[in-house]
C-alpha cells in the first residue's frame, strides 16, 4: 500500500487492498422501494426517472387496500441522495378513493425539480369490462407534494372510450402525452394532449394524430419524443393490411409548434412495400433536429412457419420532414435465420444505441418443450445512423443456448451506455427463476464488461425478477425492477445502482454541531481515478481514514457515533485543511488511482473517516460511510 501527499492533496494507491480481496462482480445490497406491509400483495410494473441526485420510482399497487381484487392504485417513492435512502412511506398519486378503479400503464418523466406521472384508469366505468381514461399527476418540488386532484387529459366523455398505453415526454415547461383511444369505434386511434405551463393547464380538446379515417383499423403502442418545440409520435398501424393476422406498418406524425398543429398527412416510414410484412414495437428518440425510430420487422420471412424478425431503423435529420426511402437493418446475422425482438433505443449526441433480444445462438432441440431462448444483442452508430457496427455484440455473458435473456432496458450519457435485462441462467431446465443483470460500455459501445453484473442480491435462482428499468443521470446509473423471491425476502419493487460511490450510515457532530461528510465521485472505473472528499469538519484537525473490503459494511455504536466498517483492512492518518479549529472549515481531497486490472471489475470497498475533535462530546466526530463499487 502506498500513501503519500502531493501538491494537490493526498494520493492513495489501492492496488494492495483491492487485489488481496477480490470478490465476485456483484453488488450485495439491493433496496426495497415500496413500503408495503409484510405479507401484502406486492406492487408491480415499476418505472424509474432521475434528475441529478433525485431518483423517482412509480408503480401499480393494490397492497395498500383491505383485500386483493381487480382494483389498483398508482404509488410513488423517491430518493434525494442518489438512491442511498428512500422515504419511509410511499405516496398514492391517484386522488380518487382507493380501489375505485384499475390503474395501469404507468409512465414517469422528470425535469429539474419537476416529476410527472401518467397512467390509464377505469374509475369512470364500473362495467364488467371497464373502459379507461388517461390521468396525470405532477410534483414541482422533487416529489414532496403533488396536485390535490389528479387531472384527466383525454377529453371525450369520461369512461366512454377505452384510452390506453400512455407515453409521456417533457421538454422545458412543456409536457406531451400520447395514447391509444377507441372512442371512434372498434379500431383504435392515436391521441395527444399537452401542457405548456408545467401541467397547470391542458388543451381543452385533445388531438387525433393519425390522419387515416378514424376508428377503421387498429393501431398500437404509440411512442413520443420531443426536442424543444418539436414533438414527434410514431406507432404501428394496420391500415394497409387485411386478414386475421394483417400486415402492419410504422407511421409517423410531427408538430413543430409544441403540439398546436400537426401534419395533415401522416407518413409511413418502414420503407418496404406497404402491407407486406409485420412491422411493430417502434421505439423513438430525438436529439436536436434529428428523429430516430427502430422497430422489429419480419419482411425477410413472410412464411407462416417461422416469421423470423430483424431490427430495422429509419431517421430524419430535418425534424421529421424527410426520411430514408429504405430503412436500414441493425442486427447483423444473416436473414432470415433468427428472431430479433423487443428493441430498445437510447441516444446521446450523434450516437445511437440499440439493444434487443435475439435467438440466433439457439440450437434446435436444446432446452426442452416450451423453451424460449434469447440473448441480449447490441449495435451502435456514431454518425446519426449512417453506419453501424459490422458485427453486433452479445451483452449477456453466460450460457448461450441453455438460458434466456429478456426485457432489455437501455440508457446513455455521454460516451457511456448501460443495459439491464433479466436472465434465467440460475434456474433449472423447466423452472423459471429470473435474475436482473447489467452490462455497460464507457467508450461509446466499443467494449463492454467481460462479465455481466447481477443486480438483485438474493441467492441466484431464488427469485422471479421482471420488468427491469434503467436510467442514467450524469455519471450515476439506477435500476429498478419487480422481484418475487421464493424464500429470501419480501416481494416488491427493488432498486440498485450498478456502480459508483453511494453514502451510507450517519456521521456524528463535532465542534459547532457540524457533522463531517465523506463524499466519493462516481468515476470508479479500472484505470481511472476515484476522488474522496471530506467537508464540514474541524479546520486543521487530524484524523484517520478507514478502508474495508467486501462485506465490511456494518453499524456498531462507538464513541458517540457508529463504526460503519468491520473488519477494517487499512487505517490511514490524515490532516484536514482549512482555518485551524474553525467549525465546519475542515476539508480534504484524496485522489485514489485504481489499477488497470480487469480482475477488479465488480470489487467493493467501504470507507469512513474519524476526526479528532475536542469540541465534540466524546472528543471525536465521525463521517458517514461511502460504499464504492468498481466497474
Amino acid at each position: 500500500m502506498d500513501w503519500k501527499k502531493n501538491g494537490s492533496g493526498y494520493v492513495l494507491v489501492l492496488a494492495v487492498i483491492l487485489l488481496s480481496h477480490l470478490a465476485p462482480a456483484q453488488k450485495d445490497q439491493a433496496q426495497r422501494v415500496d413500503q408495503d406491509p409484510p405479507g401484502a400483495i406486492p406492487g408491480s410494473a415499476p418505472q424509474i426517472a432521475a434528475s441529478g441526485d433525485s431518483v423517482y420510482v412509480t408503480w401499480v399497487d393494490d397492497s395498500k387496500n383491505v383485500a386483493p381484487g381487480n382494483r389498483t392504485d398508482v404509488y410513488f417513492n423517491r430518493s434525494l441522495d442518489g438512491g442511498a435512502s428512500w422515504e419511509e412511506s410511499d405516496t398514492r398519486l391517484n386522488t380518487d378513493s382507493p380501489r375505485t378503479g384499475r390503474a395501469g400503464g404507468v409512465q414517469i418523466a422528470a425535469s429539474g425539480d419537476a416529476v410527472f406521472v401518467v397512467w390509464e384508469d377505469t374509475r369512470n366505468d364500473s362495467g364488467s369490462f371497464p373502459r379507461s381514461d388517461i390521468y396525470i399527476n405532477r410534483s414541482l418540488d422533487r416529489g414532496a407534494s403533488w396536485l390535490p386532484k389528479d387531472v384527466r387529459i383525454d377529453t371525450d366523455v369520461a369512461g366512454a372510450a377505452h384510452s390506453r398505453w400512455p407515453q409521456i415526454e417533457v421538454s422545458g415547461a412543456s409536457i406531451y402525452v400520447t395514447w391509444l383511444d377507441l372512442r371512434s369505434g372498434s379500431g383504435s386511434d392515436v391521441y395527444f394532449n399537452r401542457s405548456n405551463d408545467g401541467g397547470d393547464t391542458w388543451l381543452a380538446a385533445d388531438t387525433r394524430i393519425n390522419t387515416s379515417p378514424p376508428g377503421i383499423g387498429p393501431r398500437d403502442r404509440p411512442q413520443i419524443a420531443a426536442s424543444g418545440d418539436s414533438v414527434y409520435i410514431s406507432w404501428r398501424d394496420e391500415r394497409n393490411g387485411s386478414g386475421h393476422f394483417p400486415a402492419t406498418d410504422i407511421y409517423f406524425n410531427r408538430s413543430l409548434d409544441g403540439g398546436d398543429s400537426w401534419q395533415t398527412a401522416d407518413s409511413r416510414i418502414d420503407g418496404d412495400a406497404a402491407g407486406t410484412g409485420i412491422s411493430q414495437l417502434p421505439r423513438m428518440a430525438a436529439s436536436g433536429d434529428a428523429v430516430y425510430v427502430i422497430w422489429q420487422d419480419d419482411r425477410n420471412d413472410l412464411s407462416t412457419t417461422n416469421r423470423y424478425e430483424e431490427i430495422y431503423f429509419n431517421r430524419s435529420l430535418d425534424r421529421g420532414a424527410t426520411w430514408h426511402a429504405d430503412a436500414m437493418r441493425v442486427d447483423a446475422d444473416a436473414p432470415p435465420t433468427a428472431r430479433a425482438s423487443d428493441p430498445q433505443l437510447a441516444v446521446s449526441g450523434n450516437t445511437i444505441y440499440v439493444a434487443w433480444v435475439d435467438d440466433r445462438d439457439y440450437q434446435a432441440g436444446v432446452g426442452g418443450p416450451g423453451f424460449v431462448p434469447g440473448d441480449i444483442y447490441f449495435n451502435r452508430s456514431l454518425d446519426q445512423g449512417s453506419s453501424w457496427l459490422d458485427a453486433d455484440l452479445r451483452l449477456n455473458s453466460a450460457g448461450i443456448d441453455l438460458d434466456r435473456s429478456l426485457s432489455p432496458s437501455i440508457a446513455a450519457s455521454g460516451d457511456s451506455v448501460y443495459v439491464s435485462f433479466i436472465n434465467d441462467r440460475a434456474s433449472g431446465l423447466f423452472t423459471r427463476a429470473l435474475n436482473v443483470f447489467f452490462n455497460r460500455s464507457l467508450d461509446g459501445g466499443s467494449s463492454w464488461l467481460p462479465s455481466d453484473v447481477r443486480m438483485d442480491t438474493e441467492l441466484p435462482g431464488d427469485s422471479d425478477s421482471s420488468t427491469p428499468q434503467i436510467v442514467s443521470a450524469g455519471d450515476s446509473v439506477y435500476v429498478a425492477w419487480f422481484d418475487m423471491p421464493n424464500n429470501s425476502r419480501p416481494a416488491g419493487i427493488y432498486f440498485n445502482i450498478p456502480f459508483g460511490a453511494q453514502p451510507f450510515g450517519d456521521g456524528s457532530a463535532g465542534t459547532g454541531n457540524e457533522v463531517p461528510r465523506l463524499v466519493g465521485n462516481d468515476s470508479l472505473n479500472i484505470g481511472s481515478s476515484f476522488t474522496l472528499s471530506i467537508t464540514d469538519a474541524l479546520g486543521g484537525a487530524f484524523g484517520f481514514l478507514a478502508l474495508g473490503g467486501p462485506d465490511s459494511k456494518t453499524s456498531i455504536p462507538l464513541a458517540g457515533g457508529n463504526l460503519l466498517i468491520d473488519p477494517i483492512d487499512l487505517i490511514v492518518p490524515i490532516r484536514l485543511e482549512g482555518a485551524l479549529n474553525a467549525a465546519g472549515a475542515g476539508t480534504l481531497s484524496i485522489n485514489c488511482p485504481i489499477p488497470d486490472e480487469p480482475a477488479l471489475l465488480g470489487f467493493n470497498i467501504n470507507l469512513q473517516a474519524l476526526i479528532i475533535d475536542p469540541g465534540s462530546a466524546t472528543g471525536v466526530a465521525w463521517t458517514n460511510g461511502v460504499e464504492a463499487w468498481i466497474l
